[in-house]
């Protein structure tokens, strides 16, 4: 049977929803992989793994700027996997955070983009980033602000409790921009961190429904579960009504906090 992290990232659909409107939504520009390039300032040459690839975007996007180091990207979800060798000359791995099959001083470079609360040791995750890393080489990490997004995430959460629905604990565990500042320094007894404030702003309902629906995994809602399109279906009513009576956009905060890190 499926962990809820596989069955979360079955399909990519979801997650590439949920880019989009961090792209198209953000009251300031948003950019991810433009935040974790700044921070690393690579040369071009690096050997570099990317654990929690996901759609494989920010792999593409290093080596369609001529990037000629070797790229890897690591995840758990087969369609993750399909996604990078689709890419060319990039390498896919399937394997978790906390058992990566590389050697020790493998890469040059580890980005972990997003994906550490979906780990529920992170500090061994940690130890395997900095195992895998040469010395004096680096490791980027993305993990967002606590509480993010707090009125959408009401939202769903109002209406799968409803439907007798709770989260499961294995799918988000509390790793956010608060502690994993001081899980680093522990593992590495150093760090650098970039703080990105924003909020998501929208001015109509459609792409705030879409994002909200992207989301309800987290929420327990699968894409099997039976109540699910009673919810969405709830989420739409709700959104549009809000619209209808509402003189001014959704703005829900939200933002996080690029770590790098040195080997030494």
């Amino acid at each position: 049977m499926p962990s809820p992290i596989e069955d979360e990232y079955a399909t990519l659909d979801p997650l590439a929803v949920r880019i989009a409107t961090h792209e198209k939504h953000s009251a300031q520009p948003d950019d991810v992989d433009a935040a974790v390039s700044a921070a690393l300032n690579l040369a071009g040459t690096e050997h570099l793994l990317d654990v929690g690839c996901g759609t494989g975007k920010f792999l593409a996007r290093l080596r369609n700027s001529r990037h000629h180091g070797t790229l890897i990207g690591v995840d758990i979800s087969p369609a993750a996997l399909r996604s990078i060798r689709a890419l060319p000359n990039v390498c896919a791995v399937g394997a978790t955070a906390t058992a990566l099959p590389f050697s020790n001083e493998a890469v040059d470079v580890v980005t972990a983009r997003h994906m550490l609360y979906h780990v529920e040791q992170p500090v061994t995750a940690l130890e395997e980033f900095r195992r895998v890393t040469k010395q004096n080489g680096t490791v980027a990490l993305v993990i967002n602000h606590p509480h993010v997004t707090p009125r959408i995430r009401e939202l769903i959460e109002t209406r799968a409790t409803k439907y007798g629905i709770a989260a499961p604990t294995q799918l988000m565990y509390p790793i956010d921009s608060r502690n994993l500042p001081n899980l680093v320094n522990e593992v590495f007894g150093n760090y650098t961190i970039v703080r990105y404030d924003n909020a998501l702003v929208f001015s109509s309902p459609q792409p705030l429904i879409a994002f909200a629906i992207s989301l309800l995994g987290f929420s327990g809602v699968t894409l099997e579960h039976p109540a699910r399109r009673a919810i969405m279906r709830d989420i739409a009513e709700h959104v549009r009504a809000w619209f209808a009576t509402s003189s001014g956009p959704w703005r829900d905060e939200k933002g996080y906090v690029v770590i790098t890190t040195t080997c030494r």
